[in-house]
């Protein structure tokens, strides 16, 4: 159910077009929950995982299915 809560706050972002009209948001939600819980598990090994890479990697993948554009997710990447 907390999936469904987060799509709907992405619904109208989705209206406005600032996110791909024909993306499943409850499927996508689910997806980009995924990646948050994957990069917990590095976050718990108290530094011993250099993570600024799969961050910009988990930004570019998020970014490109949310909107259909890599360059929007280089606007948001460290490296």
């Amino acid at each position: 159910e907390s999936w469904s809560q987060v799509a709907l706050q992405l619904a109208e972002p989705q209206r406005k077009g600032w996110i791909l009209a024909d993306l499943d948001l409850e499927v996508f939600v689910g997806w980009m929950f995924g990646m948050v819980y994957s990069r917990l598990l590095m976050d718990i090994q108290d530094g011993a995982v250099e993570t600024s890479a799969w961050d910009d990697y988990t930004r570019t993948a998020v970014y490109t299915v949310m909107c259909g554009d890599p360059q929007v997710a280089r606007r948001y990447t460290t490296t």
